[in-house]
């Protein structure tokens, strides 16, 4: 699924990458509601680009078992970042180059 400008996730997406070259992603509650799918953001730029997840009501760093739903999640230039749903509000989120403040 390639995206050239900021993208809310969509149940579709499920077991897809989404791939993104500027704007980021939002990621909405009760979007992935089947415990196991999974999404893979993509960034495709040269520049960092937001995850937005404030509507979920936990989202699981897999780095540091923090919760970061509420924090600015940055993906890097040129990162990957898997998120493992487990319910409609609930994700574990892995990346290579994830930045969380």
């Amino acid at each position: 699924n390639a995206q050239t400008s900021a993208y809310p996730l969509v149940a579709s997406d499920a077991g897809k990458v989404v791939r993104n070259t500027t704007g980021g992603w939002t990621i909405p509650a009760n979007v992935f509601t089947t415990i196991g799918q999974t999404v893979t953001l993509l960034n495709a730029s040269s520049s960092d680009q937001t995850i937005t997840a404030s509507a979920l009501t936990y989202l699981w760093n897999t780095a540091d078992g923090v919760n970061i739903k509420a924090s600015t999640l940055t993906l890097g230039a040129q990162a990957m970042a898997t998120i493992w749903f487990e319910g409609g509000d609930t994700g574990y989120i892995q990346s290579s180059n994830l930045t969380v403040s």
